[in-house]
């Protein structure tokens, strides 16, 4: 990607919002990020691993994944585009990843060093504090998506975290047709439940007339 591309979507992410386009090709200059790509199922960081850096996704997707010892995973996040990963850990006092970061197709990373945010003088305090802010904002908003998912899972019965999910969803989206941004293998695991039960339940929702699906484009009706 070039660096006129890289900048572009600079200005457009959370992280950098209200910055001007001068501000943000001084930070570019003075941060001096790094692109970085990761193949599909690649790990970016592994759980418990330190994370030096802050990643913004010019394209692809990451998911962020708890593994267990008996072989069974999570999904715990999905990030696209303009989203920004591993802040949170950079802010936490262990700076440890809780997760597994890992590529869910080819992904293209910019990497910032996490002296964006720590070392007093690299950058003018002025614009520190915007991206501070900024990143307070993304974290208040990740805990609401973690307060979502925890109205899904309280659900017993599964057609019930579906179509919680669902209406979460179709009122972000503000639309009855929208994309989850997940395939049916990585819904299983963020409703905490195996692939088949889920297709079988999906199914059967649409035969009763509740929703209309393809891949991951789903109606809601």
């Amino acid at each position: 990607m070039s660096r006129k591309d890289a900048l572009l979507l600079m200005m457009e992410s959370n992280i950098f919002f209200g910055l001007s386009p001068e501000e943000c090709i001084f930070l570019e200059e003075i941060m001096s990020p790094h692109e970085k790509i990761f193949q599909k199922e690649e790990v970016i960081w592994g759980e418990d691993e330190e994370i030096q850096h802050i990643g913004l996704i010019l394209s692809g997707r990451v998911l962020g994944e708890k593994f267990y010892c008996d072989g069974q995973s999570h999904l715990v996040h999905s990030f696209g585009t303009l989203d920004v990963i591993g802040f949170e850990t950079i802010f936490s006092s262990g700076r440890r990843s809780p997760i597994t970061y890992l590529a869910a197709e080819e992904t293209c990373l910019l990497l910032f060093s996490r002296t964006i945010v720590e070392r007093q003088g690299v950058i003018p305090m002025k614009l520190q504090m915007k991206i501070k802010d900024n990143m307070i904002r993304i974290l208040a908003d990740e805990n609401i998506k973690s307060m979502y998912k925890l109205e899904v899972l309280s659900r017993r019965s599964l057609r019930s975290r579906i179509m919680t999910f669902l209406r979460i969803m179709e009122k972000k989206s503000g639309e009855k047709t929208f994309h989850i941004g997940m395939d049916r293998e990585r819904f299983a695991r963020y409703l905490c439940v195996n692939r088949s039960a889920l297709s079988y339940e999906l199914s059967q929702m649409q035969k009763d007339g509740l929703i209309r699906f393809e891949k991951d484009l789903f109606t809601v009706l």
